[in-house]
C-alpha cells in the first residue's frame, strides 16, 4: 500500500506552493487545496499574512470553492488590500457570502474606495441583496440618489439595481424613477427610464437567456440566475437548451450548462451531450484553453445531476488526464454519476499523482457503494497492473469506513 503524507503536512506543502512563481503549480496547488476541503483552511488563514500578491490571489480561489465560514474575516480584509487584483477578487468573495459584515465593508468600500473598487462593491452589494440580504440594499440606494457623487458611480449603481433578480418592487422602482427622474446628472435622468421597463418580467426573462447566450453573464451572476429560475414554476427549459445549442464560445457554454444543472430534465440531456462534443473542438471560440476543460467540467456536472451516463468516455478520459483546473469538479461528477467504468481512470489518476489518492478513494467509495462493486467486479480485473497499489489503497480505505 503507498505511503500516503499526513493531510496537515500536506496541506502546508500546498499553501507553500501558491507562492510559486509559475502558474500552473499554482493552479496544482488550488486544485489539491480545494480537494482537502476545510482541512485546507486555517493552513491558508495562516499563510496570507506576508504573502506575495499571486499567493493571496490563490488563497481566494481555495477559499471560495471550500466556503468555510472561519475565511469571512481574512476575505473582508483583503477587500482593502493594496493590490488591486487581490482587493477585486476579495470583493467578489464578499459578494457571494450573504452575512451582514459582508454588507457593512462592501458599504464602506462603495461610500469611499478607488472608483474601480466601488463599482466591484456596488455589483457585490447587489448579489448580496438578490441572496436575500435585506441590508444590502441601503448602501446602493444611498449612492445612487447622491447628488454629490460620481455620476459613473451612480450608473454603474443604477446598472446593479437593474440587473437583481428577483427584481425590486415595483413601488420601490417607481419611487426611484420619479427622485431620479429630476437628477442634476442628465445621463443619471436618462436612464432612470429604464426602471418602468424593468418592471417587465417578460423582457427580463428574455433578457436574461440571450444574455447566458452570449456569454455575457459571469460566474456570479449565473448562480443568482440560477437561483431565481429554480424559484420560478415553469423555467423556460425550452428557449435554455435552444440558447446552448446556438452558444458559440466556452464562457456561454459553461454558464447555460450551470443552470441546467439545477433546472434542466430529460430534455436538456441531448443538448448538454452535442455541447460536450462541441467544447472540445476547435471551433469553439475561446482565449484561454482552460476556459474549455472549465466548460467541459460544467457539462459533466450537469449530466451528472441530470443522473446521465451519456458522456461516461469524455468523462473517464478528463479524470485519466487529471486536469488539476477542473479536477475537484470532475470527481464529483464521477461520484455522482457512478459508474464502475470509471474505475480504471480512477486508479490511474491516483498512481500518476499521488496528491489526488485521498479524493479519488472517496469518488470510488461512493461508485463502490451506488453498484455494490466487489473485489471480483469486472471493473476491478480491467485495472492495470501498473495502478493496482491505488486501487488496494481505495478496497482498504472502504472497508475501514465500514467498521
Amino acid at each position: 500500500m503507498p505511503i500516503v503524507p499526513s493531510r496537515a503536512r500536506r496541506a502546508h506543502t500546498l499553501v507553500r506552493q501558491l507562492a510559486s512563481e509559475r502558474a500552473a503549480d499554482r493552479d496544482s496547488a488550488v486544485a489539491q487545496l480545494t480537494l482537502l476541503g476545510s482541512r485546507a483552511v486555517q493552513p491558508l488563514l495562516a499563510s496570507l499574512e506576508g504573502a506575495p500578491a499571486p499567493a493571496r490571489i490563490a488563497s481566494l480561489d481555495v477559499l471560495e470553492r471550500v466556503d468555510d465560514r472561519r475565511a469571512l474575516p481574512a476575505i473582508l480584509t483583503l477587500t482593502a488590500d493594496p493590490n488591486r487584483r487581490v482587493a477585486s477578487r476579495a470583493i467578489d468573495l464578499a459578494g457571494g457570502r450573504p452575512d451582514p459584515r459582508s454588507s457593512s465593508a462592501l458599504a464602506a468600500i462603495l461610500a469611499g474606495g478607488t472608483p474601480s473598487r466601488q463599482r466591484a462593491a456596488a455589483v457585490a452589494l447587489g448579489r448580496l441583496h438578490g441572496a436575500g440580504l435585506v441590508e444590502a440594499l441601503g448602501p446602493l440606494l444611498d449612492a445612487l440618489v447622491d447628488e454629490g457623487a460620481d455620476g459613473g458611480l451612480r450608473l454603474a449603481v443604477l446598472d446593479v439595481i437593474l440587473r437583481i433578480e428577483p427584481p425590486l418592487p415595483r413601488s420601490t422602482l417607481r419611487l426611484l424613477q420619479r427622485r431620479l427622474s429630476s437628477a442634476t446628472d442628465s445621463a443619471v435622468a436618462a436612464r432612470a427610464a429604464d426602471l418602468d421597463r424593468a418592471r417587465r418580467p417578460t423582457r427580463a426573462s428574455s433578457d436574461v437567456v440571450e444574455r447566458l447566450r452570449r456569454g455575457e453573464i459571469d460566474e456570479a451572476e449565473a448562480r443568482e440566475v440560477t437561483a431565481a429560475l429554480t424559484a420560478t414554476r415553469e423555467p423556460p427549459l425550452g428557449r435554455l437548451c435552444e440558447a446552448l445549442d446556438a452558444a458559440e464560445n466556452a464562457r456561454a457554454i459553461r454558464a447555460l450548462a450551470g443552470v441546467l444543472a439545477d433546472v434542466g430534465g430529460p430534455p436538456a440531456i441531448p443538448v448538454l451531450s452535442r455541447a460536450l462534443a462541441r467544447v472540445a473542438e476547435p471551433s469553439v471560440k475561446e482565449d484561454d484553453p482552460g476556459d474549455a476543460l472549465e466548460a467541459r467540467a460544467a457539462l459533466h456536472t450537469a449530466l451528472a445531476a441530470l443522473d446521465s451516463r451519456v458522456a461516461l468516455h469524455d468523462l473517464r478520459d478528463l479524470i485519466a488526464v487529471r486536469p488539476p483546473r477542473v479536477m475537484p469538479q470532475i470527481l464529483e461528477a464521477a461520484a455522482r454519476v457512478g459508474d464502475a467504468s470509471l474505475v480504471p481512470a480512477l486508479a490511474r489518476a491516483a498512481s500518476e499523482e499521488p496528491g489526488l489518492l485521498e479524493p479519488c478513494t472517496a469518488t470510488y467509495a461512493a461508485i463502490a457503494r451506488r453498484v455494490r462493486l466487489r473485489r471480483s467486479s469486472a471493473a476491478l480485473r480491467r485495472v492495470r497492473p501498473e495502478h493496482r497499489e491505488a486501487l488496494d489503497a481505495f478496497l482498504a480505505a472502504l472497508k475501514r469506513g465500514r467498521r
